[in-house]
């Protein structure tokens, strides 16, 4: 009967120890965003420094990235995918903390955005 009580309590640790870092894996900044982007989606009323809050869940947010990182693959094509489905580049650069001419480089290689005379002079100076 010890060792059933035992083998119950370190499941529950273990429980414990994934339900703290869900947020992180989910890609929301912490458990609070985690817990509004659920009471958002199941439709239940929110509240945000006393204002009712409604509508979507927000977005994961992934941080602000240094300056000169790179962007992983899997980041790469999760961006690539949402803007050929039309997400603007603005909320994509938003969601993942990148800037607005790093999507925008993104697009052109994509060949969704067209490349003119003058976009390729100020890239050469």
């Amino acid at each position: 009967m010890a060792d059933i009580i035992s083998q119950l309590q370190s499941l529950e640790t273990q429980r414990r120890k994934a339900l703290a870092s869900l947020h992180s894996a989910l890609g929301y900044s912490s458990p609070q965003s985690l817990a509004d982007a659920i009471l958002a989606a199941a439709g239940a009323v929110g509240s945000t420094n006393g204002k009712a809050k409604t509508g979507a869940a927000p977005a994961p947010v992934v941080g602000k990235r240094k300056p000169g990182m790179r962007v992983d693959d899997a980041t790469r094509k999760a961006i690539e995918e949402a803007l050929k489905a039309g997400t603007t580049g603005t909320s994509l650069a938003n969601k993942y903390g990148l800037s607005y001419q790093t999507i925008h480089i993104m697009k052109q290689r994509l060949g969704l955005v067209k490349v003119t005379k003058a976009s390729r002079r100020s890239k050469s100076k």
